[in-house]
C-alpha cells in the first residue's frame, strides 16, 4: 500500500507540475519566435463506452519520464524587492502608516498578497507564485521611524498597458498590520503610472484577547487554534475583510495561554480548535479598542475517550484523519472531533459523548474505514483500511506498437481522481471510485471509457487499441494579412462524443514568431478552436476531423472595437482610481483625468459597472471607437472644529462611521491643535460622526445625512464637565498609585486602560453627559464600581474611591483513587460573585476574594456534553478569608468515574 500511494502521489504531482507549467506559459500573450508544440497530452482528462479490452487487475513498477514541450519563462522571482532609487523597470507601492492621532507606526508590516482564485492570464508576477492570501505574502516590507514605505514590484505589475484588460478575478491584496491595532486591507489594481501612492494609511487601536486553554484535568492545551468569527457587513468588499480578519488567530503556547494582540473593535465570535477535542465556541464577545478582555481558562468538556490505530495492508499508517460522528435528530451524523494519527499509527479523541459513535478513518482522500462503537469502548479501536482495487490498462498505437509514453488517467465529473503513466505499454491505475478512464498517449488520438468498480470482475484482459492523432495545423493572421504571433489557442471536443461531455479536456498552444500553430493530439470529430488576444475581437472556429487527418486552417481575426470614455461627478469633476468594468472579464482604472480606454471588445450589447454600483447598458458598434461618459453622485465634505469651553480641543478625532446608504468601511480623520477638522470625498448618504479624544473615549455621536455633492459644517461643542479620581488604600487612606479606571458610558463605549499617577489621581476631561459606570482594580485589591451621573455641562465630579485588600486561597487538591481530577474549585462567599477556577497540577489558586465567611466546593460535572451542565458537589469546606491573606486548604476526593 505504501508503494501504491507514492506511486499515486508522484503521478498527481507531476500532472499538477505540467499543468501549471502550461498555465504559466500560455498566460504570457508572448512569442519566443518558435513555435510550441503540444505532444499529444490533454490537459485533464474525458469518457466513453465500457469496452472491456485492455484493462486487467495487475501491476508492474516503474515510471517513465513524461515530457511536454515549451518554453520557459524567466524567473518571475518572489523575493521582496530591495528598496532604493528607482531603476527605469522599477515600480512601486508607496504611502505612510499612522495611527488615529496621526503618529506615524514604525515598523508596520505591509504585504502584497496573492490572488484569491486560479492562475489567470495577466501578466502579473503574482499569479504566478500563489493562488491565495492564506498562502502567505508574495512580497513585503516594513515602515521606517517617520511610517512610510516603499514596497518594489517588477515592471508591468503597476502599469496596465492601453488596450489590456484586467481578468474577471484579478484582484491583489494589499495588507497593513503593527502589534497592537488592527489590520487594514484594500485592492490595488493596475493604473497608468509605474508608481502607487496610497497616501495615509491609518490603522485603528485594536483591543486585544488572550486566556488560557485546559481539559477538564486542568492540564494545558498547546497547539489549539484561537480564531474568531465575523459577519461580513453589507457592501464590504469580502477579500478585503477576510485578509484583514485573517491575521485575528493564533495557536496556544505550551502552557495553553493564548494572546491576540491586535483585533478589530467589535462583536465576534471566539472558536478554539484543538486536536482530538470536540470545538469550543463562545459568542457575543464585545471587543473594545485598547481594552483587554482576559477571557480566564478556558475548559474543554469533560467527556469519553476513543483511542485506537489505524492500519492499511502495510501496517499501521500514519497521518491517517480520524473523526467522530454522532447522530442527530433527523438522523444526520455530525462531527465531533477529529485528530491526525501519530507516527505508530495511533490516535485519540477526547470529551466525547457516552453512547452510540462512528469513528471514520481516511487517507489520501480516496479510502476509507467505518465502525460503529459505543462509548465508552471497552479496548482500543483498530480499524483497517481497505486494499484498493487496481486496474493494468494495456494499450499499442495505431501501428500496433505497445505505447511508451503516455497515461492512463481516472476523472470523476471536473475532478482528477487517479493517474498513471505506461511502462511498456502498460499503466497501473488505481480505482478509489467509479469514473471516467481517459487514455492518452504520443501521437494518438485520446479514448475516453466509463469504469465502475462493480464491473471490474466482469473485465477481459486485452489490450486498447488507439487510433492514430488528428492534428490541425495553420496560421492566424488579422484581415490585412499580417500574421499574428503569440496567440494562445485552444481546441475542445464538441458535439455527441464522450470526450465533449468533460470541460477539462483541452489541448492548447502558441503562434510562432510567423503566425503558425500545430495542435496534435487530438481525435475523430468536431472541434473548436477559439483564441485571444488583447486588441482584436475574441475568435471561435469549428473543424470536424477524421481519424488521423491533419487538417489546414487559416484563421483571421478583425480589430476588435473600442471603447473610451470619462467618469466624471454631477459637478463635472473627473474621478480617479473608479474601477470600470465591461462585461465580465474587462475592467480598468480611471486616470487623474477620469479617462479610460479599452481596445479587442467584442461588439454588441454589454454592461458597464462603476465601482460594483448598479450597471449601465451600452451597445459596441464594430469598426469604430465607441465613446461614453459615465456619471457618479457628487462626493461630499464634512469639515468643523471640536470646540470645549469655547476654544478648539487640540487633535481631536473624528470617526465617522457609514450607513445604508453608502455602506462601506469607516474612516478616521484628525483635527489640528485647534480642533479643525476636514473629511473630503465622502460618498453621499447617511453618517455617524464620533467624537474621541486622546483616551479614546466618545464624547459625542452626531447622525448626518449628507446629499450629494454637499459641503456640511459641523460644530461639536463638548460639555466641559470633568471628573476627578482619588484611589486610596482602604485601611489607611494612603494613595494607591497604578489603579486601572474604567468609565463606560451608558452606550457601552469605554476608555482605553487608564491608571492613577504617583498621588493616586486621575482627572478625565469632558465627559459626554449622562449615566456612567467608574470601574478601579488594583493588584491585590478587591474591584471596586460606581455608578456615576456625569452633569449635561461644565459639571465637576470629585470621586474617592477606597479599595480593600483581597483575601487569596491556595491549596492542594487529590483524588482518593490517585487518578484525574475532572473537577472544578469554587469558593462561594455572601453578597460576592462565584469564583472559579480549574486546579492545575493538582493546585488551584482564587484571588480577589473578599474578607469574611466562604465556602470552598469541589464541583464535578457528570455530563459529558458541554452543552448541558449535570454538576456533583464532591467536598465542602467552610473558610474564614482574612484580608490581605492568603488561606491554604487541602483536600482529597474521589470524582465519579465512569462504569
Amino acid at each position: 500500500m505504501a508503494t501504491r500511494r507514492g506511486k499515486l502521489g508522484a503521478s498527481l504531482l507531476l500532472v499538477l507540475g505540467l499543468v501549471a507549467v502550461a498555465w504559466w506559459i500560455l498566460a504570457t500573450g508572448e512569442s519566443s519566435g518558435e513555435p510550441l508544440v503540444q505532444t499529444g497530452f490533454v490537459t485533464e482528462t474525458a469518457p466513453a463506452s465500457p469496452a472491456a479490452a485492455g484493462l486487467e487487475p495487475v501491476a508492474p513498477e516503474g515510471a517513465p519520464e513524461l515530457v511536454l514541450a515549451s518554453r520557459l519563462l524567466p524567473d518571475a522571482g518572489t523575493e521582496p524587492a530591495v528598496s532604493g532609487a528607482p531603476s527605469e523597470l522599477e515600480e512601486a507601492i508607496i504611502g505612510r502608516v499612522l495611527d488615529v492621532s496621526g503618529r506615524p507606526i514604525a515598523s508596520a508590516l505591509v504585504e502584497l498578497l496573492a490572488l484569491q482564485g486560479p492562475l489567470l492570464g495577466a501578466k502579473a508576477f503574482w499569479q504566478l507564485a500563489r493562488s491565495s492570501p492564506e498562502a502567505g505574502a508574495l512580497i513585503e516590507t516594513t515602515t521606517g521611524r517617520d511610517g512610510r514605505f516603499r514596497l518594489v514590484v517588477r515592471e508591468g505589475l503597476l502599469r496596465q498597458r492601453p488596450g489590456e484588460d484586467i481578468p474577471d478575478g484579478y484582484d491583489p491584496l494589499l495588507r497593513f498590520s503593527a502589534r497592537g491595532y488592527a489590520s487594514e486591507a484594500r485592492r490595488a489594481l493596475p493604473g497608468g503610472t509605474a508608481q502607487m501612492d496610497l497616501g495615509d494609511i491609518v490603522l485603528e487601536t485594536g483591543a486585544r484577547l488572550r486566556g488560557r486553554l485546559a481539559d477538564a484535568s486542568g492540564a494545558a492545551v498547546a497547539g489549539a487554534r484561537v480564531t474568531l468569527e465575523r459577519e461580513t457587513p453589507e457592501r464590504v468588499n469580502s477579500r478585503t475583510s477576510d485578509a484583514a480578519y485573517e491575521l485575528e488567530a493564533g495557536e496556544t503556547a505550551a502552557d495553553g495561554h493564548f494572546d491576540l494582540p491586535g483585533v478589530r473593535e467589535g462583536r465576534a465570535g471566539l472558536r478554539v480548535e484543538a486536536e482530538g477535542w470536540p470545538v469550543l465556541e463562545q459568542d457575543d464577545l464585545e471587543l473594545l479598542a485598547g481594552e483587554v478582555l482576559d477571557l480566564g481558562t478556558l475548559v474543554l468538556a469533560a467527556g469519553l475517550s476513543a483511542e485506537g490505530t489505524v492500519y492499511d495492508v502495510d501496517g499501521p499508517l500514519p497521518g491517517a484523519t480520524v473523526e467522530v460522528r454522532q447522530r442527530v435528530p433527523g438522523g444526520v451524523l455530525h462531527k465531533v472531533a477529529a485528530c491526525t494519527t501519530d507516527a505508530r499509527g495511533r490516535f485519540a479523541c477526547h470529551g466525547l459523548p457516552a453512547g452510540v459513535v462512528h469513528v471514520l478513518a481516511s487517507a489520501d482522500e480516496h479510502y476509507s474505514a467505518e465502525i460503529e462503537v459505543e462509548l465508552p469502548a471497552g479496548a482500543p479501536l483498530q480499524l483497517e483500511l481497505p486494499d484498493l482495487p487496481r486496474l493494468l490498462v494495456r494499450a499499442r498505437d495505431a501501428d500496433g506498437k505497445l505505447v511508451g509514453r503516455g497515461q492512463a488517467r481516472l476523472v470523476a465529473g471536473s475532478d482528477l481522481v487517479a493517474g498513471a503513466d505506461f511502462v511498456e505499454g502498460a499503466a497501473d491505475l488505481l480505482l478509489p471510485k467509479d469514473g471516467t478512464l481517459l487514455v492518452t498517449a504520443a501521437g494518438c488520438a485520446p479514448r475516453a471509457l466509463e469504469l465502475k468498480r462493480a464491473d471490474l470482475g466482469s473485465l477481459r484482459a486485452g489490450t486498447l487499441q488507439l487510433e492514430r492523432e488528428s492534428v490541425v495545423v495553420g496560421r492566424a493572421r488579422d484581415v490585412e494579412g499580417r500574421p499574428l504571433p503569440g496567440l494562445r489557442l485552444r481546441a475542445r471536443p464538441f458535439g455527441a462524443t464522450p470526450l465533449a461531455n468533460i470541460e477539462l479536456v483541452v489541448i492548447e498552444g502558441l503562434t510562432d514568431a510567423q503566425g503558425d500553430f500545430e495542435l496534435r493530439g487530438l481525435s475523430a470529430g468536431e472541434w473548436t478552436l477559439g483564441a485571444d488576444r488583447a486588441g482584436y475581437a475574441p475568435g471561435r472556429f469549428g473543424v470536424t476531423l477524421a481519424a488521423g487527418e491533419t487538417q489546414r486552417t487559416e484563421l483571421v481575426f478583425g480589430a476588435g472595437t473600442q471603447l473610451a470614455g470619462r467618469v466624471a461627478d454631477t459637478r463635472g469633476v473627473p474621478r480617479s482610481d473608479v474601477e470600470v468594468k465591461v462585461g465580465k472579464h474587462a475592467r480598468a482604472l480611471t486616470d487623474a483625468e477620469g479617462r479610460f480606454a479599452f481596445v479587442g471588445l467584442r461588439p454588441g450589447p454589454v454592461r458597464i459597472t462603476l465601482d460594483e454600483r448598479p450597471a449601465t447598458d451600452f451597445t459596441l458598434l464594430a469598426d469604430q471607437l465607441n465613446q461614453v461618459d459615465l456619471v457618479l453622485p457628487a462626493r461630499a465634505t464634512l469639515s468643523g472644529q471640536v470646540r470645549s469651553g469655547g476654544h478648539g480641543v487640540a487633535d481631536a478625532r473624528v470617526k465617522l462611521e457609514p450607513g445604508l446608504p453608502p455602506g462601506g468601511r469607516s474612516r478616521t480623520v484628525q483635527g489640528d491643535a485647534e480642533g479643525r477638522f476636514v473629511a473630503a470625498d465622502l460618498d453621499p448618504g447617511n453618517w455617524t460622526a464620533v467624537i474621541l479624544l486622546a483616551d479614546a473615549l466618545q464624547r459625542t455621536r452626531r447622525e448626518l445625512a449628507l446629499a450629494e455633492g454637499e459641503q456640511r459644517v459641523l460644530d461639536v461643542d463638548l460639555s466641559g464637565s470633568h471628573l476627578r479620581v482619588l484611589a486610596r488604600r482602604a485601611e489607611d487612606g494612603a494613595p494607591l498609585p497604578g489603579v486601572v479606571l474604567r468609565l463606560k458610558t451608558d452606550d457601552r463605549k469605554t476608555t482605553t486602560e487608564q491608571q492613577t499617577g504617583a498621588d493616586g489621581t486621575l482627572t478625565l476631561t469632558d465627559l459626554p453627559a449622562g449615566a456612567a459606570l467608574l470601574t478601579a482594580r488594583a493588584e491585590r485589591r478587591l474591584k471596586l464600581e460606581r455608578p456615576l451621573d456625569v452633569p449635561a455641562q461644565s459639571g465637576s465630579l470629585e470621586v474617592v474611591l477606597d479599595l480593600q485588600a483581597a483575601a487569596r486561597v491556595e491549596g492542594r487538591l487529590s483524588a482518593a483513587d490517585g487518578g484525574t481530577l475532572p473537577v472544578a474549585v469554587v469558593v462561594q462567599a455572601p453578597g460576592a460573585d462565584e469564583h472559579r477556577t480549574v486546579p492545575l497540577d493538582g493546585r488551584f489558586t482564587l484571588d480577589y476574594l473578599p474578607a469574611g465567611p466562604a465556602r470552598l466546593v469541589v464541583r464535578q460535572d457528570r455530563n459529558p456534553d458541554f452543552r448541558i451542565t449535570d454538576e456533583v458537589d464532591l467536598a465542602t469546606l467552610a473558610l474564614e478569608l482574612v484580608a490581605g491573606e492568603i488561606t491554604r486548604p487541602d483536600l482529597v476526593v474521589q470524582p465519579v468515574r465512569p462504569p
